[in-house]
């Protein structure tokens, strides 16, 4: 994945890929109350980048993550990018998304019931959740409005549901958004299936 600092620091770099990752298979998951310490047992692999992985256009390439660490993209974070061709000179139209790659996931950016309720701090990511194989947080219009669940700057949590044979594991991912940029700052999954997990809980 590639970064570019933006305008403060308008240098491009390379972040190293997270092939590097332990790996952990899919099949891999602990049986609730398996030698956990009982039933309140957590197993939460944690992942905190550093630095943190960003993008700011869709040439630079999207944001890898690998939520169970098994060295296998999960969900990718993207930078949107198109022209306004409503203007005599076009001007760029930015949004960010999150997409999974993996089949075996789906993603959350909140509940959607008689309103938008986002995923917060110490919200519980479980089957309660709306869920997506992709989720637009922001996107420009031409008329000069945003369109998407999140405002920008925002800095917030999405829910990560991964289904496997008759095993659920759940995770979630914390990320910084901008008007042209997202950037990844760190992830939870529970390893423990059929358990859900509290947004930016670590383990620890």
């Amino acid at each position: 994945v590639m970064r570019w600092s933006g305008p403060d620091q308008p240098l491009l770099h390379f972040l190293p890929a997270l092939a590097l990752l332990p790996s952990v298979g899919h099949d891999d998951v602990v049986p609730p109350g398996d030698d956990q310490g009982g039933t309140n047992a957590t197993d939460i692999l944690f992942f905190d980048p550093e630095p943190d992985p960003f993008t700011t256009a869709p040439w630079w390439g999207p944001v890898s993550v690998d939520i169970d660490l098994d060295s296998v993209t999960d969900i990718e974070l993207r930078v949107l990018y198109a022209l306004d061709s409503t203007v005599p000179w076009p001007e760029a139209l930015w949004g960010t998304q999150a997409v999974c790659v993996d089949p075996d996931f789906s993603l959350s950016i909140g509940t959607i019931n008689s309103g938008y309720d986002p995923i917060d701090l110490g919200d519980a990511i479980d089957g309660s959740l709306t869920w997506w194989n992709a989720a637009t947080l922001h996107n420009q219009q031409p008329w000069g409005g945003p369109v998407g669940f999140w405002s920008y700057p925002h800095e917030g949590f999405i829910g990560v549901q991964r289904i496997h044979g008759d095993t659920v594991n759940y995770g979630w991912i914390s990320v910084r958004t901008g008007l042209d940029h997202i950037i990844y700052q760190s992830s939870g999954f529970e390893r423990v299936p059929d358990r859900g997990i509290v947004a930016g809980d670590t383990g620890q």
